[in-house]
């Protein structure tokens, strides 16, 4: 084993490219302490972990301390979209931030600097859209800039399943949901009730009036609020597949009002 001896400036060169080597030397590595808990009571489970914030804040905070190093952010760019997402508290208004920043670290020895860009996402239906964006940007500075390790098997090495089979694209809920209503389809043989095979042939009538991902979101929502995904439609296909499907026929976008306008509701 070896050990990681301090580093010293040496003549002419800038104290911020010293004390950076001397924080990546001290901060290895950042486990993934966070958990992400999937419903509630007994049937609540860890749907996956993570780096917390607060972890990185306390491991290179105290490093930045000790090799007198500050950190400055300015923002360069926003994305902002919003979208209603039907719920059992009925019909609620999402909004998703995406955020580009600049983060500035400075000596306080010298006054050098160091400059990197990271972006982070954030979705809520509160007044959280935008510390989550800020939170993840700066996370992915942090990881960026100073390489951290997990301690954990590389997530994208195997299937959610642990198959060792090559990974595939993880869709975000409720597309993995509807990824998992389709397997478990294909397990089971059951009789669905006429009303539900008739909600969503109607769900499948409405994927001809999206025009964008966002609306898709919007018919992928309603149909797994209504435990409507495993239902078959035309050709026996369960309607998690069609809408599954479809996703890769049309452009990235927020809603633009068309599934709403073809259905004369905000539902279909």
């Amino acid at each position: 084993m070896t050990t990681a001896q301090t580093a010293q400036p040496t003549e002419g060169t800038p104290h911020i490219y010293t004390a950076i080597r001397n924080v990546m030397d001290k901060v290895r590595g950042v486990p993934k302490a966070g958990e992400f808990i999937m419903g509630k009571g007994p049937n609540a489970k860890v749907d996956y972990k993570f780096q917390r914030y607060d972890d990185m804040a306390a491991a290179i905070g105290s490093a930045f301390r000790d090799e007198g190093v500050m950190i400055q952010a300015k923002v360069l760019d926003v994305t902002v979209d919003s979208w209603d997402k039907s719920s059992e508290r009925g019909l609620q208004r999402w909004c998703r931030v995406i955020i580009r920043k600049a983060f500035i670290f400075t000596s306080l020895v010298d006054g050098s600097t160091l400059e990197i860009e990271a972006c982070g996402e954030g979705s809520d239906n509160s007044d959280k859209t935008t510390n989550k964006a800020e939170t993840g940007a700066i996370k992915n500075a942090f990881k960026q800039a100073f390489v951290l390790a997990t301690g954990e098997e590389d997530p994208d090495e195997v299937r959610p399943d642990d198959t060792g089979r090559p990974a595939e694209r993880v869709l975000n809920d409720p597309w993995r949901e509807a990824e998992r209503a389709v397997v478990q389809a294909a397990q089971e043989s059951r009789q669905w009730p006429s009303e539900a095979v008739g909600m969503a042939t109607k769900v499948q009538g409405g994927i001809l009036q999206c025009v964008s991902t966002g609306d898709l979101d919007k018919l992928l929502n309603w149909a797994a609020y209504h435990k409507l995904l495993q239902v078959p439609v035309d050709g026996g296909v369960p309607l998690g597949s069609r809408l599954i499907a479809a996703k890769a026929t049309l452009p990235v976008g927020p809603p633009t009002g068309a599934l709403a306008a073809a259905t004369g509701t905000r539902e279909p």
